[in-house]
Parts: C-alpha cells; sequence; structure tokens
C-alpha cells in the first residue's frame, strides 16, 4: 500500500516540493520517474535527477517545462550516442534556450532536427528556413505542422507538394485541428504512414485505440470515412 501511496503522491501535482524532494530519493524508479515529471518538483530536486542512473528519469527531467535552464544544457550537452531520446526531450522543452533550439535545429540528426521544428520556442526565423524544401524531409514537415507558431502561408507555399498532392490552397495545412480537407487526403495515402499519423494526431478520439488506427489499414480507412462524414456536417 505503501509502494502505491508514493508512486500516487510523485504524480500528483498537489504535492509539496518538500514532499517531492523526498520521494526522488526513492529506490523505486517509477517513483522518481514521476518526481521527475512532475512541474511541481523544486528546481534543486530536477538538478539531481538529472543524474539519476536511470536513463528513464534523466528523460522525464529534460522534458519537463520547470526544469531550470542549466539542467537542460547539461542534459543536451552530457547526452551520448545512445541518450539521444534525452537531448530529443530537451529539444522538444518550450523552456529549453534559445540558443540550444537554434543548435538543435541545424542538427545532423534528424530526431533532434524535427524536435526542434515542433517546438513554439524555436524562433520564427529559424522555422522558416525549416520549411525550405532544401532543407525539409516529412518528419521535419510534420514538425512544422504541428507547431502553433509556424505561419501557415509559407509553410504551405514553400512545402514539397509532392507530400501533399491534392490539397487544395483553402483551409489545408494551416492545423491540423481545423482541417477536414487532410481527411479527404487519406484516401491516397495508405503507404505514407507519417500523414496517416498526421491525422489520427488530429482528429482521433482519445478513447480509440490510435496503434490499431496505425497498422489496420482497412480501420484506418473506415475511421476517415467517418471523421470526413461528421466533419462535413453529412451524417
Amino acid at each position: 500500500m505503501g509502494k502505491r501511496s508514493d508512486l500516487r503522491k510523485a504524480k500528483r501535482r498537489s504535492s509539496s516540493t518538500g514532499k517531492l524532494a523526498k520521494l526522488a530519493a526513492s529506490d523505486r524508479r517509477k517513483v522518481r520517474r514521476a518526481v521527475a515529471s512532475n512541474p511541481r518538483a523544486a528546481e534543486d530536486t530536477l538538478a539531481r535527477l538529472a543524474m539519476d542512473d536511470d536513463f528513464g528519469v534523466r528523460t522525464r527531467v529534460a522534458g519537463n517545462p520547470t526544469t531550470p535552464t542549466d539542467t537542460l544544457r547539461q542534459l543536451a550537452d552530457t547526452a551520448g550516442p545512445d541518450d539521444r531520446d534525452i537531448a530529443a526531450a530537451v529539444a522538444a522543452n518550450q523552456s529549453t534556450p534559445e540558443e540550444l533550439l537554434i543548435a538543435f535545429s541545424y542538427s545532423e540528426e534528424l530526431e533532434l532536427r524535427n524536435a526542434a521544428a515542433s517546438n513554439p520556442a524555436t524562433p520564427a526565423w529559424r522555422l522558416r528556413e525549416l520549411s525550405e524544401p532544401a532543407d525539409i524531409n516529412q518528419f521535419t514537415w510534420l514538425g512544422l505542422i504541428r507547431n502553433p507558431n509556424a505561419p501557415r502561408d509559407w509553410v504551405l507555399d514553400r512545402g514539397d507538394q509532392e507530400y501533399y498532392q491534392g490539397v487544395d490552397d483553402g483551409p489545408a495545412l494551416r492545423h491540423p485541428q481545423q482541417d477536414p480537407d487532410l481527411v479527404l487526403y487519406a484516401a491516397g495515402m495508405e503507404t505514407l504512414l507519417i500523414q496517416r499519423r498526421m491525422l489520427i494526431d488530429a482528429f482521433a478520439d482519445t478513447a480509440l485505440d490510435k496503434h490499431v488506427l496505425m497498422t489496420d489499414v482497412d480501420t484506418f480507412f473506415a475511421w476517415c470515412r467517418v471523421v470526413s462524414k461528421r466533419r462535413h456536417g453529412n451524417n
């Protein structure tokens, strides 16, 4: 009972910083991971957890919006070849300093560049550069589409149109949540898994099994037809 109670307290946003500091010393990694994810954790607690032996703890510290900038820099600097998820979490963290986000956006490692592309804190001028066809791949493009600070006009104008043939200029790609045309476009995307993922993230109800939608083509297209009718008011 005590172990379950500790885990619940570690996850709870109402837990005090003092209580979270004590839980951060738990010998159970699930508890430490929960503290590392909790925005209520104090900066010194997160700094201590950034040196934890457990990879999952360090990754969660890297993604915590209240992690201090010095700790985020330390995590980015010390991330080795086997720690790319930690660096990617720093690149996706909106609290990461601008100079680090810019550096990530120029990385030759696509995972880091794409995380920076999706981060609203990345400077608009760099997002604009990332939208240039010579600098783009499908995953970077998806990050830009998800980024609310990426201006819709030039994202569509400068995108590689081979990814989006058949999508009208109108409302398309301004933002997935406002874009029923993307659902209509899904009928021709059986082999383009990244666009399928985008549609699922934009429109799928949280109760749906997103894994099934990603892996079962028939279920995916049946779902697309339902969403299309609902979005266009043709019930």
